[in-house]
């Protein structure tokens, strides 16, 4: 990924690309209940203590939160604070093989979004062009979306790599099922195995942790939607006198906050109240309830891939208990055949070393026992004989083996 300029900022009217803070500060404001801004996002690669500094001026970040990124923790985590929460996360470089994780941390307010990342990544420039193809569209973009989205991104962005490690495993396990002999061993197929089974635990191990997050979102998100719920129950059980708090936040075409015009509270003359519920596309129902239905794809999305992973891992698993079993065969049929000649060359021994010594022993010139007389002919008639059964047995040795 080529680097460009460190910091991004996004509004529905321009987008803004900058090596310094400074100039993007400047359109912030700072209010007691949620920070107003003209940006909806600004992203800031690489960040420093110094941009944290002029962001505490316009942002009420906690101490937590600020250690978390300048620390790079190197964890999938959730994070709820008074004003805000912090989704981190790890993506991976493609063009990596040893599949190093890049931090990305999505700070997400009401009506603004901050994300930070340690090395240029391609999740903007995606962002960026699906936002735009959707206000194309006329459809309202809001910080959870764009929380969603981001996390969407990141996720997806492993589907490639797991698409070719998948590949890579189904064809180590092709070659292994075709090598029947010696002849046909491929040189290094164990350390091929151990880098396939490298990439396939590290897609595990940045990928589990991820539904963790999700799930901790979901339940947030569920929380806030039964909330909501409990609000408009008692709203409309108390005679519709307090109106209960719009959780739905959006940006407009102005960049403005869409929270006041989420639900409609207008009422006629004869004060009969519109009920917040009788439009669900504009409520903030069914604003958290989209939200919960997105994350809920994401992570079915992350289950799949896991699953996949599990499978790989197991194909691998198999493929190399049959190769090292493979291996082992060929060392005992090896072992059998060096058996084989040792068992020969016994035989032959057995035949000759007799025959060395008895010839070796008459054929001395000097007076040996028995050398003349009927003991010679003994001898000679045991040699014949031992000969005779050694040869046997050496003849069925040969036939069983």
């Amino acid at each position: 990924m080529t680097s460009g300029p460190r910091i991004m900022a996004y509004s529905l009217e321009r987008t803004v690309y900058s090596d310094s803070l400074s100039s993007i500060i400047c359109g912030l404001g700072r209010d007691e209940e949620a920070p107003s801004s003209e940006w909806e996002w600004i992203d800031v690669c690489k960040p420093t203590a110094a941009d944290f500094t002029l962001l505490s001026s316009r942002f009420d970040f906690h101490p937590l939160s600020i250690e978390t990124v300048l620390e790079t923790d190197d964890r999938d985590k959730f994070e709820r604070f008074s004003r805000y929460f912090v989704v981190t996360l790890r993506s991976v470089d493609l063009t990596d093989r040893f599949l190093e994780p890049i931090h990305f941390y999505i700070f997400v307010f009401d009506n603004c979004v901050l994300s930070f990342h340690s090395h240029p990544v391609p999740h903007i420039q995606s962002i960026l062009d699906r936002m735009q193809l959707l206000v194309s569209y006329g459809s309202l973009i809001s910080s959870d979306w764009l929380a969603y989205a981001l996390i969407d991104d990141i996720v997806d962005s492993f589907l490639p790599l797991l698409q070719r490690v998948e590949q890579e495993v189904f064809e180590l396990d092709r070659i292994i099922l075709k090598l029947t002999g010696k002849s046909e061993q491929v040189p290094g197929m164990l350390k091929t195995i151990g880098v396939a089974r490298k990439r396939v635990s590290g897609l595990f191990r940045l990928l589990y942790t991820k539904t963790d997050v999700l799930k901790a979102m979901i339940k947030r998100y569920h929380t806030r939607l039964t909330k909501f719920r409990s609000d408009v129950d008692s709203y409309v059980r108390d005679g519709r006198k307090t109106k209960p708090e719009d959780r739905s936040r959006g940006w407009d075409h102005g960049g403005k906050s869409m929270e006041s015009s989420v639900i409609s509270w207008a009422s006629d003359e004869s004060g009969d109240s519109q009920d917040p519920l009788a439009q669900p596309s504009n409520s903030a129902f069914t604003h958290e309830s989209d939200t919960i239905l997105y994350l809920c794809d994401i992570q079915d999305h992350i289950i799949t891939m896991i699953q996949t992973i599990n499978h790989c891992d197991a194909i691998l698993t198999r493929a190399h208990s049959n190769y090292l079993a493979q291996i082992n065969i060929e060392i005992t049929q090896a072992a059998h055949r060096t058996n084989s000649q040792v068992l020969k060359l016994t035989s032959l021994g057995s035949l000759l070393i007799p025959l060395n010594l008895v010839t070796g022993f008459m054929g001395m010139n000097v007076n040996i026992p028995g050398k003349e007389g009927p003991y010679f002919a003994i001898v000679v008639a045991l040699l014949i004989c031992l000969f005779s059964v050694v040869w046997m047995l050496t003849r069925r040795l040969f036939k069983q083996l």
